[in-house]
This record gives structure tokens, C-alpha cells and sequence, in this order.
């Protein structure tokens, strides 16, 4: 397993951008080879933070053999520094969105250096699961639909969300909040869920609030 260590990473040199990095066509490819790993991904999102950043941090968390909270996964063997490639494949984005996504852990303090090994930090994971309003799932099912990472992140919001029916009340600026996008990114993100059939929507009068499911 090739590893990248701290320093490489930080610097954008070295294993970084050579082995880990060395994915072919580099940014415009797109990972969509082969079954994910995990059936699902969860994580708390930081909305100060971008996509890519919490979307990478729940496959990194999983292949470290981390629960959602910190937690040592019980039975889990673990893959302390997946490549740029196995990250990608696992979250069905493109390597260069995945790269941005470690890029943006490094700085954040997510990912620290242990034995010239990148693992993710467990204290990071908790602060972040503590915040429940914030709790994403990442289905394979919805990883393997191709999603951009801001359709993905609302997706897995609304997994990690909804009620014991499988459905979520929440208004177009309350999502982009609990994202932190903007309010035209959060619509063109829900345009897309709805026409690649990650997420449904309808409205239920007499208050014609929106529901998610």
C-alpha cells in the first residue's frame, strides 16, 4: 500500500503528487470501476469546511477502521492511507475533487502523521458527529450514481437526516445552512438529486412545506 506522509502531502511533492497522485489523466478522471467497499458512509459535516472535505473524511474514517464518532470500528482491518484512487472509487467523484478534499482535511487538522502514515484524527471525528443536525449517510447506492460533490453532500444529508419514515421537513434555507452552500449552489445541488433520483421532493399543504425523502 503506498503511503503519503505529512510532509509530502502539505507540500504538494513527493508520494502526493507522484505515487498517490499518479491516477493517469489526473483530474478529469472519474472512478466508477468495481462495487464500493463500504455499503455506507457516515460523518458529521462542518459546514466551514467544503464537500469534498466531509465526503473524503467518511470513506478516509472507514478505510482507518473509525465509527462516525471516533470510535475504533470493532473488527475492521484498517487502511490507515488509501490512495487518491481507492478514495475516489469508494465515493464515485472524480480524483481531482477528491484531492481538493484531502488538501482541505490536511489543512483543517483532520489528518495528522502517524508513522509516515496519513490517519484521520479521532477528536476531529467526534466534534464533528456531536453536532446531530449535521449527520450525513452515504448509501453505495447513491455513491455510485456519479454525483458531484455538492449533490452527493445534500443526498447524504438527507439519508443522515430523515425521520423513522424515511422522509425529511426542511425548506430550501435551512439546508443550505446546515451545508453552509449557498442558496443557488443548494438549488442547482437539489436539481440534480432529483433528476439523477438521489433525492424526491414534494410540498403538503395547507403550509406547502417541502419534504425530502
Amino acid at each position: 500500500m503506498t503511503s503519503c506522509s505529512l510532509n509530502d502531502c502539505a507540500h504538494g511533492s513527493g508520494e502526493f503528487a507522484g505515487a498517490i497522485g499518479a491516477v493517469g489523466t489526473g483530474d478529469a478522471e472519474f472512478e466508477r470501476s468495481g462495487s464500493p467497499r463500504f455499503r455506507s458512509l457516515l460523518v458529521g459535516h462542518d459546514p466551514n469546511g467544503s464537500p469534498e472535505s466531509t465526503l473524503v473524511l467518511a470513506a478516509w474514517a472507514a478505510f482507518g477502521g473509525r465509527c462516525a464518532n471516533g470510535d475504533p470500528m470493532p473488527g475492521a482491518v484498517s487502511v490507515p492511507s488509501p490512495t487518491l484512487r481507492e478514495l475516489a472509487r469508494e465515493l464515485g467523484l472524480h480524483v481531482g475533487a477528491v484531492r481538493r478534499g484531502v488538501r482541505g482535511l490536511l489543512a483543517a487538522g483532520a489528518l495528522r502523521d502517524e508513522a509516515d502514515e496519513l490517519v484521520v484524527v479521532p477528536e476531529e471525528l467526534a466534534r464533528r458527529w456531536a453536532d446531530a443536525r449535521r449527520r450525513v449517510r452515504l448509501p453505495a447506492s447513491v455513491r455510485q450514481l456519479g454525483l458531484r460533490s455538492e449533490p452527493l453532500l445534500l443526498a447524504a444529508l438527507v439519508f443522515g437526516q430523515a425521520d423513522g419514515r424515511g422522509r425529511l421537513c426542511l425548506g430550501i434555507d435551512f439546508l443550505a445552512e446546515r451545508l453552509g452552500l449557498p442558496r443557488r449552489t443548494l438549488q442547482r445541488a437539489l436539481t440534480t438529486c432529483r433528476q439523477a433520483g438521489a433525492v424526491h421532493t414534494w410540498t403538503v399543504p395547507p403550509r406547502w412545506q417541502m419534504f425530502l425523502a
